[in-house]
């Protein structure tokens, strides 16, 4: 498999993921006394069953959602188990349909013309997301809301501006709050009327704009739309639709799982008897919400980033609500996928990370007071739950001001059509023309109109492009295969030390298990020997050393437990494919990582078998072809070897070369494995010699240790 990022692996994913979760739910609804449904699928479903009956669904108390979703959830009525579950997979299906609309918007112009494989990334921040899955499957309709949005964006962006408005009607009648979008939708489809006619005016630049053909049809087909469903509505239910559908939100008092800062303020005005205070409590906190989210953002933003913009919204929106839950935060997470790419939260990793750490921290913070309070019953209002709400309202506003900057620092936009390029595919270039006879400045320039078609620079760039993407795969294939190498020689490290010996034959289990890792190792380089042609070689040596550091550890590792020397560059480089070449870089600091093994060897066969491995004189030593070699190794014991290491490693001169920065760490290493190997071999032959003859630890036979 080249890459997980295609439409059949990231598309089948997200249907897997939410299959298990299904599968899961239904498990712990029929064995928990946590049932994993949502509260509120029970009351959609009952409220259908209202409907199907020719009832009203605002029979079902605390039904406060347009009849169009009861009617929709009708099949869940119908006789068999499987059938009361038609919702949650119908809110499941729109979550993945909503996913490829972001993979269109984010491969269209507004969206950055991104590549397939990048669109997939990004769109898997919605359609990979356990909780995005979690919501859906646990019968929430938000999934719903989710593809009325997007779809609404996409149509904008595609200049489909009556099925823009049709949509727009639609999701807030189904949901009242994406009315906040109407204004920012408007200020972009006007952001370059005055500029094209070229009036100067303020009246001229700032109003005629807003009564464009486009903004007059969206406006009409919205309206069209929405009051046309709210009088079929109150038609069919009377005043219990307007009541229930939208005057209940304005005076709503939830303060159960309520992020919000006014969480305690609503608990408190639950309880009073004074509902005329109440009622002023609750309108008023719709007025900074509003101006915000409805006008201050779209005013500074909509003419830069329209899928920024709704982002900023929905966030800000979310976080003044009066009343804030988890599921409230799909509302923007469907947007985030269009924000993230150029952003300082992606550019800035670090920032990105404390923002996310905050965000999700401030969260399980008030999780753990609401926890305290609702399961173990203890008082934990004052400060717990209100210190915690202010926090996490706190932390959302900070990261409000981080989205707001990067969008502030786009440039307006010239109403980008994604479909509907202007004129013959002409952009305007400013060259400097002759002084004409009316008085012009000398620096003066006009307009000269240049086809795109025949530009040389776009046949360029598109190469430059190509170029960068073959070089991102070719990197991000070779950093893998490394990746894996070091893991598959890490577990030949770990079978080799299950030796005791040195220099001594294998046990054949382990020869039969680094084997099959070598010939795993084998074909990882393999597959990346075209990678690492030519200059490529080079070019990708660093991302390719780590593996290859390890591999020159767990060969030479078990060289060294089978002769008792070191195996040499050339003799390393005839296990690797040919077209992989072995740095002499990585072989000496492979060698280095090699005496960390060597102590723990030793350190494990001193406390199992009472000895150091090996042999006991000292031997001579000879140059070969550079490389050192133990001879004499059946008199030797690892201790007097690693000594030898340490010796020429301290002689080698690193300086001016590529090695001195990696070497400084390794060699503080080597030293420290080198002194505790000598410090244990001295603790043993001195406080041996202090015991009776034929003494062996724990009094017991010795016993062969298999892992350490």
């Amino acid at each position: 498999m080249q890459s997980f990022w295609t439409p059949t692996l990231v598309f089948g994913g997200a249907f897997l993921l939410r299959i298990v979760l299904f599968c899961y739910g239904l498990f712990q609804d029929a064995y928990s006394p946590l049932k994993y449904t949502d509260i509120d699928y029970f009351v959609f479903t009952d409220a259908a069953r209202y409907v199907a009956r020719g009832r009203s669904p605002y029979e079902r108390e605390t039904y406060r959602y347009t009849p169009l979703l009861a009617w929709l959830l009708i099949p869940t009525t119908w006789s068999g188990t499987a059938w009361f579950s038609f919702g949650k997979g119908l809110f499941a299906a729109a979550d993945i349909l909503t996913g490829w609309l972001l993979v269109l918007i984010l491969r269209s112009q507004t969206g950055g013309n991104m590549s397939l494989k990048d669109s997939l990334k990004f769109a898997s921040i919605w359609l990979l997301n356990p909780m995005v899955a979690t919501i859906s499957t646990r019968g929430s309709s938000e999934g719903l809301l989710g593809i009325m949005v997007i779809s609404l964006l996409w149509a904008i962006i595609n200049r489909h501006i009556k099925l823009a408005g049709v949509l727009l009607g639609l999701a807030v009648h189904f949901k009242i709050y994406p009315f906040i979008y109407a204004p920012a939708i408007l200020l972009y489809l006007s952001s370059d009327l005055a500029a094209t006619k070229g009036v100067s005016t303020t009246f001229s630049k700032y109003i005629v704009p807003i009564f464009s053909n486009d903004n007059i049809a969206m406006t009409i087909s919205s309206l069209l739309t929405f009051v046309g469903l709210n009088l079929a509505m109150y038609t069919l239910y009377g005043y219990s639709f307007l009541q229930h559908t939208y005057l209940h939100h304005v005076t709503r008092i939830d303060h159960r799982h309520n992020f919000s800062p006014y969480n305690i303020l609503l608990y408190l005005s639950s309880s009073s008897p004074a509902a005329a205070s109440t009622f002023h409590f609750a309108s008023i906190a719709f007025v900074p919400q509003l101006l915000l989210s409805a006008v201050l953002i779209p005013l500074v933003l909509a003419k830069r980033d329209l899928p920024g913009t709704m982002l900023a919204q929905t966030f800000a929106f979310v976080a003044l609500n009066k009343v804030c839950t988890s599921q409230y935060f799909i509302w923007f997470l469907m947007l985030v996928p269009l924000y993230l790419p150029g952003s300082s939260l992606l550019l800035k990793p670090r920032l990105g990370t404390i923002a996310g750490a905050l965000w999700v921290g401030a969260q399980a913070l008030w999780l753990w007071q609401g926890y305290e309070l609702e399961f173990l019953g203890h008082s934990t209002f004052v400060p717990g739950l209100w210190g915690s709400g202010l926090l996490f309202y706190a932390v959302n506003m900070w990261i409000l001001g981080i989205i707001v900057s990067d969008l502030g620092k786009k440039p307006r936009s010239m109403k980008r059509r994604a479909s509907s390029p202007p004129h013959n595919s002409y952009h305007i270039k400013s060259t400097p023309t002759t002084r004409p006879a009316l008085q012009m400045p000398p620096s003066a320039s006009l307009p000269v109109i240049v086809s795109t078609a025949t530009s040389p620079f776009i046949s360029m760039f598109s190469t430059f492009r190509a170029e960068l993407e073959e070089h991102h795969d070719r990197r991000e294939r070779v950093i893998k295969a490394s990746r894996d190498i070091t893991a598959l020689s890490k577990k030949m490290i770990f079978s080799l030390q299950r030796a005791r010996d040195v220099p001594a034959p294998l046990p054949s289990s382990i020869v039969g298990d680094i084997t099959a890792r070598l010939t795993n190792i084998t074909d990882l380089f393999s597959s990346i020997v075209p990678d690492l042609q030519g200059p490529n070689a080079w070019r990708y040596q660093r991302q390719v050393s780590p593996g290859v550091q390890e591999f020159v550890e767990a060969v030479s590792f078990q060289h060294y437990l089978t002769t008792q020397r070191l195996i040499t560059c050339e003799e390393t480089q005839r296990l690797v494919p040919e077209g992989v070449t072995l740095m002499e870089d990585d072989y000496l600091l492979g060698l280095y990582d090699l005496v960390g093994e060597l102590m723990r060897f030793a350190i494990t066969g001193m406390a199992t078998g009472g000895k150091v491995p090996g042999g006991g004189s000292r031997s001579d030593e000879i140059q070969s072809g550079g490389d050192v070699e133990l001879v004499g190794a059946q008199n030797r014991d690892v201790v007097q070897d690693l000594r030898e290491l340490r010796m020429h490693f301290e002689g080698l001169d690193t300086h001016g070369g590529t090695l001195g920065r990696d070497v400084e760490k390794k060699m503080e290493v080597m030293r420290t494995c080198v002194e505790k190997v000598e410090n244990a071999a001295y603790g043993m032959i001195i406080r041996g010699r202090e015991r009776p003859k034929g003494w062996v630890p724990h009094e017991r036979p010795q016993e062969v240790v298999e892992s350490y």
